[in-house]
């Protein structure tokens, strides 16, 4: 069980039966704010020098109270929290709270757009209270399921008894923080969307 966090591509922003909806709504939101438009980077730009884009998806299948707890624990507390777990679509634009869009004609649900400045800077925070080694880090590099795996292998105890730390007393809790600091880097380096299906 569990729910995978992905970066949005082309085809499911632009899919009514998916995102296209939500992406309408966030047009119409920014444009009555009077903020500029804001389109996702499909394609690097023509002529550009650029590696090629990983792909981000993550399986959030571990329990989140402790991540929960220690988002409230740190100075920012309800915000840090709000910035990591208040969302349905985090999005690479900075803002301060949060963008309710309205229902989605597709899931029926509101849909809640977080700023993925304001989510980095809180898991920064957390990362940096857990002493996250940088093997965590660096699995999140690896594509697909890079950190999930990494936290559920034995790559995980190799790496606690090199480097014991805060992070160890709460794998849960570390693993969520691991996921939405790679997932909010990830949106503001390849400027997309992440989304939770």
């Amino acid at each position: 069980m569990g729910i995978y966090l992905y970066a949005v591509g082309a085809d499911d922003w632009s899919d009514e039966e998916v995102l296209r909806p939500t992406a309408l709504a966030l047009d119409a939101e920014l444009a009555r704010r009077g903020w500029p438009a804001w389109a996702p980077a499909w394609e690097p730009a023509a002529g550009a020098a650029h590696a090629p884009e990983p792909g981000f998806s993550e399986k959030l299948n571990r329990p989140m109270d402790g991540f929960s707890r220690l988002c409230r624990a740190q100075p920012g507390g309800r915000e840090d929290e709000d910035a990591l777990l208040d969302w349905n679509v985090l999005v690479p634009l900075p803002f301060t709270g949060r963008l309710a869009l309205p229902e989605d004609p597709v899931t029926g649900e509101e849909m809640t757009v977080r700023s993925a400045h304001r989510a980095l800077a809180a898991a920064e925070r957390l990362a940096a209270a857990l002493a996250l080694p940088a093997a965590a880090a660096a699995a999140a590099h690896r594509g697909a399921l890079g950190l999930t795996n990494w936290f559920a292998g034995p790559a995980v105890a190799e790496a606690a008894a090199a480097r014991p730390g805060p992070w160890t007393g709460d794998l849960d809790a570390a693993y969520c923080t691991a996921v939405h600091l790679a997932a909010a880097r990830y949106a503001l380096r390849w400027n997309r969307p992440m989304h939770y299906s």
